[in-house]
């Protein structure tokens, strides 16, 4: 499979779990504990779900891993990423890009 099909799986996946946990910490943690300790305390659970998507991708598409291979999904959904995370962050929240 093309590295470019598999980031976009990778970054859906990690996306995903982001998408889930992001109003637990927008409208549950942050009133309670403040912007900082909300975000430390999601920050585990991100984790968690790159490893678990970094290695279940791979495996379940037949990449070869390779450094290489692995480096390259990796990039592509992290651009992917900053892509997605911006166009929500100005989209729904009405975040500035200097914001």
């Amino acid at each position: 499979m093309p590295i470019l099909i598999l980031a976009v799986l990778y970054f859906a996946a990690v996306f995903a779990a982001g998408f889930l946990l992001g109003p637990i910490r927008v409208f549950w943690l942050e009133p309670r504990l403040g912007e900082t300790a909300a975000v430390l305390r999601e920050t585990p659970f991100l984790l968690i779900a790159m490893v678990a998507a970094a290695r279940w991708v791979p495996g379940r598409t037949g990449l070869r891993a390779g450094l290489g291979s692995l480096a390259g999904m990796g990039v592509v959904a992290l651009a992917l990423q900053q892509t997605a995370d911006f166009t929500v962050g100005a989209g729904l929240r009405g975040i500035s890009p200097d914001e």
